[in-house]
């Protein structure tokens, strides 16, 4: 089926954008900055995704750090110097706070504080494979291709009772791929609606569509829907499925699952550190790797789980592992 484009729906401020990568002179990564990451991310085509980062509690993470609040928790939590030089508050507050200088751009900012390679890590291969050579002048310039981004982007409050004529445009529009950032509910809400007006294309999601809040509420219309997939429930221990389910009447997703396993590393955390947040804090990096319901629990160096995600899809009304390809896609 040939590619018609694609269109994202958007309940949050996140949009997901995709496209074949690109040779480039292999370097070793190294942060950026969110200013290289706007080159390309923003925009209408894109969602305005810069834009509004930075209005967000992210963009602002490392400027907090100078109020008296933050002061007060430092003092509280044992940290003995300023918070915005405390490697354990910029650890939160800031990207690449514990990078080396060599794993630093020159356009790169601690100021930026949370910005894209918080989560995504360096981000000098991505632009390397997306952008044109480099003007002495102007820097990167972004050579995204049309049909990568997507045709058409919405902007709705959850909830939004405008989401029917969103649907239409949809449809009418003969796109084929939807992807939709939201909430277990709307992103149900939105699944329903489309498939009731004869959508048949590709819709894929955020994890929302693993909770059982979303397949409760989708039903049938969930179906091959797609999604990162963060713990799979065939995967859980026996023993923790058999005591949720006799407790609460339902399967557990990996919200429960997630959930038990991060209140069992505070409280061993706590054991270990004692009612202190940066001993708490040590003790939770020295506890990793720990064997968790979801799976083994390693941080790396930035504090993410190093455990790898994976495409999730609902088959005959349950949550499953993705096998296979998408359509369209290499």
């Amino acid at each position: 089926m040939p590619f018609r484009g694609w269109l994202t729906l958007t309940l949050t401020a996140v949009l997901f954008a995709s496209g074949p990568p690109a040779s480039a002179q292999p370097r070793r990564p190294v942060y950026v900055g969110a200013k290289i990451c706007a080159t390309c991310h923003d925009g209408e085509n894109m969602g305005h995704q810069t834009t509004l980062w930075l209005y967000s509690r992210h963009a602002n993470a490392y400027a907090s750090l100078a109020t008296p609040e933050a002061r007060a928790i430092a003092a509280i939590s044992g940290v003995p110097i300023e918070p915005h030089r405390s490697p354990l508050c910029l650890g939160c507050h800031a990207t690449a706070a514990e990078a080396e200088g060599w794993e630093k751009d020159e356009t790169f900012s601690i100021r930026d504080g949370v910005q894209c390679e918080k989560c995504r890590g360096p981000g000098s291969e991505h632009v390397d494979s997306w952008s044109a050579p480099n003007d002495p002048k102007s820097g990167p310039k972004c050579r995204l291709p049309q049909q990568s981004a997507p045709r058409f982007t919405y902007v709705l409050a959850p909830g939004d009772p405008e989401i029917g004529a969103v649907v239409r445009q949809v449809v009418s529009d003969d796109v084929s791929a939807v992807v939709i950032a939201a909430g277990a509910a709307d992103s149900a809400h939105f699944v329903r609606e489309l498939r009731a007006a004869g959508f048949s294309g590709l819709i894929l999601g955020g994890h929302s569509m693993g909770r059982r809040q979303f397949l409760a509420a989708a039903g049938p219309a969930a179906e091959n829907v797609l999604f990162p997939l963060l713990c799979e429930p065939a995967a859980m221990p026996a023993s923790f499925r058999l005591e949720f389910e006799k407790r609460y009447r339902v399967s557990p997703d990996y919200a429960a699952a997630s959930t038990y396993d991060a209140l069992n590393l505070l409280i061993a955390a706590i054991r270990r550190g004692g009612l202190n947040r940066a001993k708490i804090a040590d003790a939770l990096v020295e506890l990793s790797p720990y064997p968790g319901v979801t799976g083994t629990i390693a941080w790396d160096k930035l504090g993410s789980n190093t455990r790898p995600v994976v495409l999730g899809t609902i088959r005959a009304g349950q949550v499953v592992r993705f096998e296979g390809t998408i359509a369209g896609s290499k």
